[in-house]
């Protein structure tokens, strides 16, 4: 077999059995889930009573997809030129590929099978800095947010020396993530980074104006996905101050991020945080504990069926 049919073969072979495992692992899950009379129950009550808050949720998805597409193309543009659509495609195959591994790291290889060949190396490293940008928004707002949900409420997950640490790690990042395109064009020519030339280069040709916009684009889609959330819990009958319900959903989204998870099993971390953080303002643990399953459904499943059906037409 000739290498290049070698290759096409194994691509293909891959990218089936990765098909095959994602739907293999959601179907296990889907299986095992033990909750279906509770479910039922608060979905009939919801549907019945709030059904203009779930329409209001699904109304945001699209702009949800659309702010992280056009982010995808505004960071490879340094690369290639992608229409919206082809970068749409990478955004939902990036979903599928993370469906198996640890805090979403497969998504930055996923999101490079459409780019050129010479290019995926790079379309990686891009991919880490558009989701550290996503990262850095998270901490921005949930840091602040998760100190006044529990030393106002006297948890006993209060601690100041885990906030200093966090305040710490947050400024640690910022500064990689503004100061990492200067230190690329100092090192690049450097013999010891010779062998990634190509791709300090590529780092290194963002601008802090490029790096700004993209947080900014973090941002917005940081408020689009909290308020889904917040219009969700209404959806399931929580009714909590706007106020409230922005300093446990921050808090929320920040113990997601760095709680370590697979993505198949992300729908009962998931459930689990947000009776933490939703819980201190409302007694109704299914109805939060739903909602924190249907806000990864909503958002992260249903991308990943979008995805995996371009996956299987990829040639």
């Amino acid at each position: 077999m000739a290498p290049q049919n070698k290759q096409i073969f194994f691509y293909t072979l891959f990218k089936w059995l990765l098909l095959v495992a994602s739907y293999a692992f959601l179907a296990y899950k889907l299986i095992t889930f033990k909750q279906y009379p509770e479910l039922a129950s608060e979905w009939v009550k919801a549907w019945s009573t709030q059904l203009f808050s779930l329409v209001l949720v699904l109304a945001l998805l699209p702009f949800n997809w659309l702010l992280e597409t056009y982010k995808w193309k505004f960071l490879v543009r340094k690369l290639e030129t992608l229409s919206l659509r082809n970068a749409f495609k990478s955004v939902m195959i990036g979903n599928t590929t993370a469906f198996f591994t640890p805090n979403r790291l497969g998504e930055f290889p996923g999101r490079t099978i459409g780019l050129q060949k010479g290019n995926k190396l790079q379309g990686m490293a891009i991919g880490v800095l558009g989701s550290l940008s996503q990262t850095l928004t998270i901490m921005l707002f949930g840091i602040p947010t998760a100190w006044i949900l529990f030393f106002f409420n006297k948890s006993s997950l209060y601690q100041t020396t885990n906030y200093y640490v966090l305040v710490l790690i947050f400024t640690s990042l910022l500064c990689a993530y503004f100061f990492l395109p200067q230190l690329c064009r100092v090192l690049k020519n450097k013999q010891l980074f010779r062998r990634i030339e190509n791709l300090m280069h590529t780092l290194s040709q963002f601008s802090y104006a490029d790096l700004t916009g993209i947080l900014l684009l973090s941002i917005v889609r940081y408020v689009i996905f909290c308020t889904q959330f917040y219009f969700l819990l209404h959806f399931f009958g929580i009714h909590i101050e706007p106020l409230f319900g922005a300093i446990g959903i921050a808090a929320n989204y920040l113990f997601i991020t760095f709680a370590p998870s697979m993505a198949f099993s992300e729908g009962a971390v998931r459930a689990s945080v947000a009776i933490l953080t939703i819980g201190v303002f409302t007694p109704n643990t299914v109805g939060i504990a739903l909602t924190g399953l249907f806000i990864w459904l909503i958002n992260f499943v249903l991308p990943m069926f979008i995805g995996s059906l371009f996956l299987g037409r990829k040639k």
